[in-house]
């Protein structure tokens, strides 16, 4: 094993068990809210969260990859300019947006199909998260790792235990009972993050890195949809031609299979994307991702079957438990999960393959809303994830298709590295 491998390993280490701390606590908070909200209360506080998700991509605009991007590899000084000049743009960002969802929210939330008080409560979902995921990848830009891990093992304490002090000591309970629950802790945890970076931040933000920011971030944003925001948008159309009880009992699908694996992912690209973004001989990432890819049919889709039916069980007998359903949520994270590997691998090269990202989702994102407006009417739960599913079949063909030069290029760098030594 080299040197590089060995620190891969051991801050991999450390995420997993502050991440898996975190993801245990969210997986209770989960079964606990929609256990006790029930399908239809359960449904309105995930269209805040889903709503919320998309906001939040107008509040970063994509420069907490940027900053991830150019930071790994930089030093302290330049550390600072990049981070200085990520939150002041995240901040100019959310406060002129914030503005215009709020000045518009009747006309938006109708649109949506929602009520104005649950859109409203996603701008401030989608504002906090947005702060959270800057003050947290400002960590990762600064390769600490061992400090991210403990503040996200953080929030999801945090999250729990609100939770059960909501549930027991007020009298009246809403799905704004889980919102306020994450939305305080994000809170504290910006402010916790905030104070310990404090050496990394100026009231100055660097001109130069601002534009650089904005630049790779703008491409970063709108690939983000792909990452973020489209595996949980069949759940505004389920809302939008049935109701929020079947969007609960989607999301109860969807929370047990496809959030539980891109947890899991999302622990390892937390450190996969600073490391391969410093490394020079790139093609060593390429073939360990490759290496992945059967783990995954092979091994964590029959775990991941149990995982869902154990924690369908827990959500209660007002969720049913349909074996054909589960299957086809399970294999969409599996190809979710794949999708997202590469991509993160194709964002370390350059900015212009966040560029080729950008356009491929460009073209899918809309091509996943037509297939939910034609299949969600028809099929309802069905419609919601045969349209995922669909969506990124076809941008992993499409993802395949455009990388084949520079996967072969790659291969070829690999090929003569090991003639080389030998």
């Amino acid at each position: 094993m080299t040197k590089e491998d060995d620190i891969f390993v051991k801050n991999l280490l450390r995420a997993f068990w502050g991440y898996g701390i975190a993801g245990f606590c969210v997986f209770i908070f989960e079964i606990i809210a929609g256990k006790t909200l029930g399908p239809q209360t359960y449904g309105k506080y995930v269209l805040v969260s889903s709503i919320g998700l998309f906001l939040y991509l107008f509040t970063t605009l994509g420069v907490n990859a940027a900053m991830v991007k150019y930071g790994a590899g930089a030093d302290n000084e330049a550390r600072k300019k990049i981070i200085s000049s990520g939150y002041f743009i995240s901040f100019c960002a959310s406060l002129f947006f914030a503005l215009i969802f709020f000045v518009f929210s009747k006309k938006i939330s109708g649109l949506l199909s929602v009520p104005q008080h649950l859109f409203l409560a996603s701008i401030l979902l989608g504002i906090l998260f947005g702060f959270y995921v800057m003050a947290t990848d400002s960590l990762r830009t600064l390769y600490r790792i061992k400090n991210l891990a403990f503040f996200r093992a953080s929030y999801g304490i945090l999250i729990l235990t609100l939770l059960f002090l909501f549930f027991n000591f007020v009298s009246q309970t809403s799905y704004l009972t889980a919102v306020f629950s994450i939305c305080i802790s994000y809170f504290i945890i910006i402010i916790a993050i905030t104070i310990k970076i404090k050496k990394y931040l100026a009231l100055k933000p660097d001109k130069f890195w601002i534009k650089q920011l904005l630049v790779y971030g703008s491409y970063a944003a709108i690939a983000g949809l792909m990452l973020t925001f489209l595996a949980t948008q069949s759940q505004l159309f389920i809302n939008w031609f049935s109701s929020s009880k079947e969007v609960g009992i989607y999301a109860a699908y969807y929370f047990s299979s496809i959030n539980i694996t891109v947890f899991l992912y999302n622990i390892f690209i937390v450190v996969f994307f600073p490391t391969v973004s410093r490394l020079e001989q790139k093609q060593v990432a390429l073939r360990k991702i490759g290496k992945i890819v059967p783990f995954l049919f092979l091994v964590w889709l029959p775990l991941l079957f149990l995982v869902q039916i154990t924690a369908l069980k827990f959500y209660g007998p007002q969720y049913p438990i349909n074996i054909p359903l589960m299957l086809a949520f399970e294999v969409s994270a599996i190809l979710i999960c794949i999708y997202g590997l590469y991509s993160w691998f194709f964002y370390s090269l350059s900015v212009s393959w966040v560029k080729k990202i950008t356009l491929l989702t460009v073209f899918v994102f809309p091509t996943n809303i037509l297939l939910n407006l034609f299949l969600v009417p028809r099929f309802s739960l069905w419609g919601g994830i045969s349209s995922t599913f669909l969506t990124y079949c076809l941008s992993l063909f499409l993802l395949f298709f455009i990388s084949k030069k520079e996967r072969k290029k790659l291969a070829d760098l690999d090929h003569s590295s090991l003639i080389k030594n030998c």
